[in-house]
């Protein structure tokens, strides 16, 4: 009948120990496992301080890699976007898995134009931390950025579930309604971010982007000059206000030189339509100035080169029919 095991001990020996009358054996005694309190005492502190070094030498590593986390962040900001792959990779190399290190990096790398790269950066960060939204959030970007809406929106409502209160992700939200002509959607989470982070200016800078988009001019120029202030800090917004300012001077003088009650504009008109298009340039050579350039400033440019070619068309036409046509 099996032994309990509350039941009384047996006497046989350790397997170390020799049986009463064998003669003891030679070479070294071996311990049970687990008996770490018997070793000697050297050994003992020696493996407490391995155990304390390899975790804290973990420890070190985990704020080496907030450290260059947090420098990336700062050169990120200041767009300084070599610097900030530097220091992310810096993190990453410290810690692989730090979601905060390979959003950071998926983002210099989409403001670089680089967007296979940022799309790796974004699907390692879900991979790797799927609760976080600003992964799915960066993911959202991109795919907003291919056109690709519905999986832009997938994303980002995801982020949206994550965070509901994250500036960032309403402010992300509210573009994609913006390009899908929600206007009002747009609008109040735009509002809703700026409740949130009143002394960030992108998203004013946003904002003014859905009232241009809306054709409300005078709406988007008063909320470019509330952003204009809170801007300077990070040089990409800088250039973003100048672009929009661009654009809503261009579309001004769209506005001058296109035909009403099919009448061919008057002379006046186009002049009020080339200050507009003199204050477009004004607009992107600033921005220029600030050393980042963008995809969205050539495109104004062309915007305005086009316009030209359109009033110096009107006038040849005019000229060609050798009178000039009603006001």
């Amino acid at each position: 009948m099996p032994r309990s095991a509350a039941g009384p001990r047996s006497s046989a020996p350790l397997p170390s120990e020799p049986a009463p009358g064998e003669p003891a054996r030679s070479g070294p005694r071996r311990r049970p496992l687990g008996a770490l309190g018997r070793r000697p005492l050297g050994v003992a502190v020696l493996a407490l301080a391995v155990l304390a070094a390899a975790s804290g030498a973990l420890a070190l590593s985990r704020r080496s890699a907030a450290g260059w986390t947090a420098r990336g962040d700062a050169f990120l900001r200041d767009s300084r976007l070599v610097e900030a792959e530097n220091a992310y990779n810096r993190a990453l190399q410290t810690d692989p898995r730090r979601p905060s290190a390979l959003y950071g990096i998926g983002w210099a790398y989409l403001l670089a134009g680089l967007e296979g790269e940022a799309r790796i950066r974004f699907q390692r960060c879900v991979e790797v931390a799927p609760e976080t939204a600003g992964c799915h959030r960066g993911l959202g970007a991109l795919a907003l950025a291919d056109g690709a809406v519905i999986v832009a929106e997938r994303h980002l409502r995801r982020a949206w579930e994550l965070a509901p209160d994250d500036a960032g992700v309403l402010s992300s939200l509210a573009e994609l309604y913006t390009r899908a002509g929600r206007f009002e959607q747009a609008e109040d989470l735009y509002r809703r971010a700026i409740s949130r982070e009143p002394d960030r200016g992108e998203y004013r800078i946003g904002l003014a982007e859905m009232m241009l988009a809306r054709g409300d001019l005078e709406a988007a120029e008063r909320t470019l000059d509330e952003a204009e202030p809170l801007a300077f800090r990070e040089v990409r917004f800088r250039v973003g206000v100048g672009e929009i300012r661009a654009r809503v001077a261009l579309l001004r003088a769209e506005r001058e030189v296109s035909a009403v009650d099919g009448q061919v504009p008057s002379a006046e008109r186009r002049e009020r339509a080339r200050r507009h298009l003199d204050r477009a340039d004004a607009h992107l050579q600033d921005a220029s100035r600030l050393g980042l350039e963008q995809a969205a400033l050539t495109r104004a440019r062309r915007g305005v080169e086009r316009q030209r070619e359109a009033i110096q068309r009107i006038e040849a036409d005019e000229r060609a029919a050798g009178a000039p046509r009603s006001p």
